[in-house]
């Protein structure tokens, strides 16, 4: 948890050290991910699948995200083959400030619900679970082309509470159409993230 945290405060002190330029962060996004998951602990598994994010700005303040990620893999275990599948969904509400004309401050309260199976031999398992997340982050244009978002959670899922930070780096090929690579980590899983997302 310190790493997180070591790693979020850097990337706050990098982002208020950049220039101002003109540009403001665009909240009216869709995007569609491949997502590669590593989970520690589990050396048999490397799950892989897709996301989707929508986000949209109510007004001057208001903020509406949305985000789900499924994964999935073929393991060996106790010599039967087993397909793992994990779906994760997010929906979250907050605001932003305007730090700067290139960089917000903001915030959001989530819902977050997760679903794991397993399958194997024509039957499957699953287990589902449901909480909240609080978040605080800072979105900013590091140059014309170059967008950086940054920010740690809180997520208690099922009683069981953990710190999530996301990195995210962005680059525009136009002024609608951007790709960008991104991280999603806690103390026992990361997700890495290539994006192609449409502002509107």
């Amino acid at each position: 948890m310190k790493k997180v945290f070591f790693a979020a405060a850097f990337f706050s002190s990098a982002l208020m050290a950049l220039p101002a330029l003109s540009a403001s962060p665009n909240w009216n996004q869709l995007g569609l991910s491949y997502v590669y998951a590593d989970i520690d602990d589990v050396d048999d598994a490397s799950p892989t699948g897709f996301g989707l994010s929508a986000s949209a700005l109510l007004g001057e303040r208001f903020i509406v995200r949305g985000n789900y990620q499924s994964v999935s893999d073929d393991i060996r275990l106790l010599d039967a083959d087993v397909e793992i599948e994990l779906d994760w969904s997010s929906l979250a509400v907050g605001m932003r400030h305007g730090l700067t004309n290139t960089m917000d401050l903001y915030g959001l309260i989530s819902y977050e619900y997760l679903d794991a199976k397993a399958s194997f031999d024509g039957e499957s398992e699953s287990e589902d679970d449901n909480g909240y997340g609080l978040t605080v982050g800072l979105r900013a244009m590091v140059t014309e082309q170059l967008e950086l978002d940054g920010s740690v959670a809180y997520v208690d899922v099922s009683d069981e509470s953990d710190t999530l930070l996301k990195l995210t780096a962005s680059y525009y090929l136009t002024s609608s159409l951007s790709v960008g690579l991104g991280l999603q980590a806690t103390d026992d899983f990361k997700l890495y993230m290539a994006t192609a997302r449409y502002s509107f």
